[in-house]
């Protein structure tokens, strides 16, 4: 992987050099390029980053908090293992988050948006039935764009839906029997149910 360097001089309103160490490793926690249980420390990662060791310390202190990373009893943080725990966890969260994100639109969604959430849906539990495991991403994340695209003008929603899907990827492999999470969520609109998790 290329080197980053963020020793250029600062320029106005440039982000921190902290803000930019956490975003990059954060990134690369989520993206799997860290693999669990593999050793970080702050001499390496410093190096890589080409800053020093100050801003890589509180960005992995800030790390550990959101639990992406735990503290070893020498020197520096191991990856953590994932869990069955940790993903329905996360799951739960996002459930939570698309069902209030649905709720929000759902005197405003035009039938033709929920058209196409549900042309997703459907074109996604085709995949399944035919084992096509990059189609049924392929459509799930058409189905999230769309949806994410529907809560633009509320920022904080939109935000925090966008940062539990970066979560959420790291168990990519792990996320078939959830798909059918997404058509319980629009049904609720189409019925006008109102039964949406809270």
């Amino acid at each position: 992987m290329k080197k980053q360097n963020f020793r250029n001089p600062p320029k106005k309103n440039a982000i921190p050099a902290r803000e930019r160490a956490y975003e990059y490793l954060k990134e690369n926690l989520l993206s799997g390029r860290f693999k669990p249980g593999e050793r970080l420390t702050e001499e390496y990662l410093a190096g890589e980053l080409g800053v020093s060791r100050t801003p890589v310390r509180e960005a992995l202190h800030r790390l550990e908090q959101e639990g992406l990373i735990q503290p070893l009893e020498t020197r520096g943080f191991r990856v953590a293992s994932d869990s069955k725990e940790e993903m329905e966890e996360l799951f739960e969260i996002r459930s939570i988050l698309e069902g209030y994100a649905l709720r929000c639109v759902c005197e405003r969604i035009s039938d033709k948006d929920l058209k196409e959430l549900e042309v997703y849906i459907r074109k996604a539990e085709e995949s399944f039935k035919q084992n096509k495991v990059d189609k049924i991403f392929h459509y799930n994340t058409r189905f999230h764009d769309t949806l994410h695209s529907l809560v633009s003008h509320k920022p904080r929603l939109h935000n925090m839906m966008t940062d539990m899907r970066k979560y959420v990827l790291r168990f990519r492999k792990d996320t078939l029997h959830y798909q059918h999470d997404t058509s319980i969520l629009v049904c609720n609109i189409r019925l006008d149910e109102g039964d949406y998790p809270s």
